[in-house]
């Protein structure tokens, strides 16, 4: 009887290890498909924080030229890949816009987690005097 008993407990075990082991790949599966881990762009706005977000897709021919010149005002920024990034939708309904609101490429100027002004199909020379905007409005 006691040994009926342990191999019960036994087999208990096992099945509850085995289940965990096929449980935990299949959550993250499931938390990748949907979207539910937080992008850095949902933390930078449910921390208040103030910076822009490029919004563009995979085949923009003039993205890189719009990151430069971000990079070199040092404005703190986020990138959103309207082609690859899983949660699009749900940034944009974070900062109450939708999807016809944007054009790509587009800037999105987030002060202190709230959408301040944005800049649709921003070109370089766009981009610098928006910037020089916002360096104005800050000062």
């Amino acid at each position: 009887m006691d040994e009926d008993l342990e191999n019960l407990l036994r087999n208990i075990v096992f099945t509850i290890v085995i289940i965990i082991i096929f449980s935990i790949p299949f959550i993250l599966f499931l938390r990748n498909k949907f979207g539910i881990i937080t992008s850095n762009i949902e933390k930078n706005i449910e921390n208040h924080q103030t910076f822009i977000i490029l919004v563009k897709k995979d085949k923009c021919s003039n993205c890189k030229a719009l990151e430069e010149v971000i990079k070199k005002e040092n404005i703190p920024y986020q990138i959103l890949n309207t082609s690859t990034q899983k949660n699009y939708l749900t940034i944009l309904k974070k900062i109450n816009l939708v999807e016809n609101d944007i054009i790509e490429p587009s800037i999105i100027y987030v002060v202190e987690g709230n959408v301040h002004s944005i800049l649709t199909s921003a070109k370089k020379k766009n981009l610098e005097e928006f910037i020089t905007n916002i360096k104005t409005e800050t000062e």
